[in-house]
């Protein structure tokens, strides 16, 4: 890896540890690749799933897709 790809590397994760919490989550072995099968099965990843799931349930919950830190899809 080149000096500017650890540079740019470096770059986000410390722009991504300003704007974002991260959630560790365990699940009994087995369940990972249900959720990750049934996001995929609705074209969704796996985060983009549970971050849906959390804004349904919880009032003020935004979801990453809704989130103002990240550029719209043109």
């Amino acid at each position: 890896m080149g000096h500017y790809a650890r540079r740019l590397g470096t770059a986000n994760n410390n722009t991504n540890k300003k704007l974002y919490d991260r959630i560790p989550l365990n699940v009994i072995k087995g369940n990972r690749e249900i959720v990750q099968d049934y996001a995929k099965s609705i074209g969704e990843s796996t985060n983009s799933l549970i971050n849906k799931l959390l804004a349904e349930k919880i009032e003020g919950f935004v979801p990453m897709d809704k989130n103002p830190f990240t550029k719209p899809n043109d």
